[in-house]
């Protein structure tokens, strides 16, 4: 048997076949089998077997043997806990088909397969060939026997082999417009073959894991997939809504993948900024144009829409606090006036018994934070929370205003504002353990009766909080600390009433009618959106010129 070369070093592009480990191929008879999960100095034995071969096959005889496997090494797991394995075959001897690869680690008996799929582009360049003939002297027909006889060989795997006829008519259409090289030919089958599994509901990851399945790198959205807030919660948003679909050709898959990325970061964004973005850069496809209020962007931002056509009309919908569908910038709170540098300049105030205009001017405190002049309504909060030093920064000059916050943050401004005496009670949540920075804060706040866990025993302290939780906690503080609300829940609903909580109802109008909170401007609340940093501490600092 061939020995081949064996390097280590970082993974470049990785083609998943699972959780375990990865295996990448490429047109030059070159697999790479690599892992990330073990101890440093690990020993771990790497076998791949040739395609159609398995392990009870070495012992029918010693041709069998070489017959049967194509690879064999033992290697150990670099100061990462990674190894990385590199073999390289001529092409003559790469056989086209499904190759399985055989991870024994040295501290577990358990064997991993992985099998994963090789097509040699001698034998790829044949059949595309063959396939470019008889659609050129329509013999459709014959497409679909030459697919399903040589599935392989077309960068066709076990799974999608099974819908041969679906992959030939959307390789058809595809030759209706292009002549297809070999390079465009690989395209096409692999993202044919991807779409005959989501239409079948056999994909086994998302979209996003699949990257040369679907081509991801040429995709219009390829520019986002490393951004922090492209998560697997993403990639399996965007796949649910694809599965199922029969689309007729790649075009329009690759459209709807494109407006399913745009849907799926728009219902869950990890922060207004990441609506914003995502949504400017496809303002065309949406037809929303690339201009627009932060209010309205807040507006549509953690809700769900099925089309762009509904979310334009969401967006398009939205009224400001002018009236119209102006581009003046919001705070994500209901602040209004213009904004400054945020050093040494001055900032706004907003009039909160009117809801206008009515602002006045004053000096920023020095030395402070040299990111907020951008949210001029909560200067006051930030500032007076922080000379208490009930609030920090991110950084020693950095507030980050309209970052998002989290539940445990958010309880531990709560706490040290309100009740920083409180005795801690002794808590179970299954996330929060006693070596928490956080478990203290979120002791007295369970022992003051103000906050609940979720059903499955979670505080969810990492989890970003609600403008509706928000204020659903300031509510409940208040009354624990003796305010009476006088018919708070009585007056003029927000626009989005619909979608607040029903236990969070009495607790946004009741903070309302005190002038607490007053919703993203005067219409809306936006009950569901997560809340800022800035939205926080002004909140919490009205609630504390109240009581």
């Amino acid at each position: 048997m061939k020995k081949f070369i064996v390097l280590f070093g970082l993974i470049l592009t990785i083609y998943s076949t699972n959780c375990f480990a990865q295996i990448q191929t490429d047109d030059n008879g070159t697999f790479v089998v690599s892992d990330s999960q073990y101890a440093v100095g690990e020993k771990i034995s790497i076998e791949v077997y040739k395609p159609g071969k398995k392990f009870s096959d070495l012992q029918a005889s010693p041709e069998a043997f070489q017959d049967s496997l194509l690879y064999w090494e033992q290697t150990e797991a670099n100061e990462n806990g990674n190894f990385y394995i590199e073999i390289i075959l001529d092409n003559e001897e790469a056989e086209s088909g499904i190759y399985t690869a055989y991870i024994y680690p040295e501290s577990s008996k358990a064997i991993t397969p992985e099998k994963f799929l090789y097509t040699n582009p001698e034998t790829a360049k044949i059949y595309v060939e063959q396939i470019k003939t008889a659609y050129h002297e329509n013999r459709i027909a014959d497409i679909e026997d030459i697919i399903k006889n040589h599935p392989y060989e077309l960068w066709i795997d076990d799974v999608a082999k099974e819908y041969c006829p679906y992959i030939a008519s959307v390789v058809t259409s595809y030759m209706q417009d292009t002549d297809p090289n070999l390079s465009e030919a690989k395209m096409v089958f692999r993202i044919a073959g991807g779409m005959a599994k989501l239409k079948n509901n056999r994909l086994s990851g998302s979209v996003l894991d699949e990257s040369i399945q679907f081509s991801l790198d040429t995709s219009p959205i390829r520019e986002f997939l490393g951004k922090d807030y492209v998560t697997e919660a993403i990639g399996r948003a965007m796949t649910s809504r694809l599965t199922g679909v029969s689309f007729g050709n790649i075009s329009e898959f690759e459209s709807k993948l494109t407006e399913a990325f745009v849907l799926s970061v728009v219902a869950d964004p990890n922060g207004l900024a990441n609506t914003k973005e995502v949504m400017k850069a496809f303002a065309e496809e949406i037809g929303t144009g690339a201009t627009g209020s932060d209010a309205r962007y807040n507006y549509v931002s953690n809700k769900s829409f099925e089309s762009y056509a509904e979310l334009k009309a969401t967006f398009d919908g939205y009224r400001d606090n002018n009236g119209g569908g102006g581009t003046s910038s919001s705070s994500g709170m209901s602040g209004t006036g213009s904004s400054n540098s945020g050093w040494g300049g001055t900032y706004v105030t907003e009039d909160k018994a009117t809801h206008n205009e009515n602002i006045s001017a004053q000096p920023i405190p020095q030395n402070i934070f040299d990111d907020i002049g951008n949210v001029p309504w909560a200067i006051e909060a930030i500032v007076n929370l922080a000379e208490q030093k009930i609030i920090n920064g991110r950084s020693e000059n950095r507030f980050e205003p309209n970052e998002n916050i989290t539940r445990e943050e958010f309880i531990k401004i709560a706490v040290g504002a309100f009740i920083p005496d409180e005795e801690a009670a002794e808590i179970s949540f299954s996330d929060v353990s006693r070596n928490d920075w956080s478990y203290e804060y979120i002791a007295k706040a369970y022992g003051f009766g103000v906050i609940v866990g979720y059903d499955d025993g979670r505080f969810g302290k990492n989890d970003f909080i609600s403008r509706q939780d928000m204020a659903t906690v300031l509510f409940r503080l208040a009354e624990k600390l003796g305010y009476t609300f006088d018919n708070g829940s009585e007056g003029i609903v927000f626009d989005d009433d619909g979608i607040i909580s029903d236990y969070a109802k009495d607790a946004v109008y009741s903070l309302k009618a005190i002038g607490v909170i007053n919703g993203i401007d005067e219409y809306n609340f936006a009950p569901i959106t997560n809340a800022t940093r800035a939205e926080a501490a002004n909140m919490i600092y009205s609630l504390t010129q109240q009581l």
